[in-house]
């Protein structure tokens, strides 16, 4: 049993439930991401963000995965496997990668950091308003695992390892 399954298991088990559609794709054959709608659901209450997926997490239609390819504009390599790339889907998102990247944001604010403290711990400019859009996302996100009355502690040990 893989891994990643095994945590959605772990989270299915302590109430967890997702839903996830694709929103759009944003790839273009060498860069971009797909962007996914998901909802958590635990204890009747509901957190839904966007997730974007990473540019590898893709397949063709036989399954066989997407192959990267590094753009060497100049020598012409790999424009042929960037037009292959373009047939390619967008990988469904995994329990686990979604959730690790969720806890990852809401962590991140989760003991009351200011976010002057936030844009000091990840570099951002504190006159940035990109910085505060991350900052107010991270929250938003914390607030909705805590509405879900998430156990911090049981989420960091079943990703102690991830």
């Amino acid at each position: 049993m893989s891994e990643n399954k095994t945590i959605g298991e772990a989270l299915r088990t302590a109430g967890y439930k997702m839903d996830f559609h694709l929103i759009r794709d944003e790839f273009n054959g060498f860069d971009g991401n797909s962007v996914w709608q998901v909802s958590f659901t635990r204890n009747g209450q509901t957190y839904s963000t966007e997730f974007r997926n990473a540019v590898l997490a893709r397949h063709f239609g036989n399954g066989r995965p997407m192959k990267f390819c590094h753009i060497n504009r100049q020598a012409g390599v790999s424009l042929h496997q960037a037009g292959l790339n373009r047939n390619s889907r967008p990988n469904k998102p995994t329990y686990a990668d979604v959730m690790y990247c969720l806890l990852s944001d809401a962590q991140s604010v989760c003991n009351g950091e200011s976010f002057e403290d936030f844009c000091n711990d990840f570099g951002y400019d504190s006159d940035s308003r990109k910085a505060e859009a991350a900052y107010n996302g991270c929250v938003k996100c914390w607030q909705g695992f805590v509405r879900m009355g998430a156990d911090f502690d049981d989420l960091n040990t079943l990703f102690e390892d991830f």
